[in-house]
């Protein structure tokens, strides 16, 4: 496989796969991350694994356990020799009406969890300024996951234990503004799950993508 991904200058994308009880969500992100040390071990840059696949994909239903304890590692394309990130949305408030959302773009959480990753602060800074150059301003961040199927549940947090994932990334950012003075009564937050896809079915990465978000909506300004 390092000899594959090396000659042809493709990257790879991993989703580690769970059976049975929640304990065992942590299980398939260390899986999915044991191989992702193994592939850098051999030589592989880690910009050619694609983070956002980290982490697990509860299955319906079906097949033996064996089947499920694995490991996907899927083929996504040509490795840019550089991958600059995405200027974090520019928002304008001017503009920005009443119950109107925007995603936030460059909002990245470790796999299966609600925590932020560094990778995140710029684009968690611009949302601070604009809340601290606009007073009147107030929101609600609205977290949405992907990669569930026939449910409209919340996914799975393995920090909390508890079926809260979307609701606790949108706390996330919430508790962060909240942690630079931003004024509680000035925001909310609220987990839709799987609820309100934008793309559906996900058949590609790039569905899978855009169905996992943190929006901003705008309740009064």
């Amino acid at each position: 496989l390092c000899k594959y991904i090396k000659k042809h200058n493709v990257n790879v994308y991993l989703m580690g796969y769970y059976f049975g009880k929640n304990e065992n969500v942590a299980l398939s992100v260390d899986r999915a991350n044991y191989v992702e040390w193994r592939l850098q071990q051999c030589g592989i840059r880690p910009e050619r694994i694609n983070p956002a696949g980290h982490g697990y994909k509860e299955l319906s239903q079906g097949g033996k356990p064996g089947d499920l304890r694995k490991v996907d590692i899927t083929i996504s394309g040509n490795a840019p020799a550089v991958q600059p990130q995405k200027k974090p949305t520019q928002i304008d408030i001017a503009n920005l009406k009443k119950d109107e959302s925007i995603t936030l773009d460059n909002i990245h959480f470790l796999p299966g969890s609600h925590k932020i990753t560094s990778a995140s602060e710029v684009a968690l800074f611009h949302l601070y300024i604009v809340m601290k150059d606009h007073p009147n301003l107030k929101i609600r961040l609205e977290g949405h996951i992907c990669c569930l199927q026939n449910t409209t549940h919340d996914g799975y947090d393995y920090d909390t234990q508890e079926y809260r994932l979307s609701e606790n990334r949108a706390k996330a950012v919430y508790d962060y503004l909240v942690s630079k003075g931003i004024d509680k009564e000035r925001m909310e937050y609220k987990g839709f799950g799987i609820s309100e896809p934008l793309a559906w079915p996900e058949r590609s990465l790039a569905d899978e993508n855009k169905n996992r978000r943190v929006e901003i909506r705008v309740t009064d300004k």
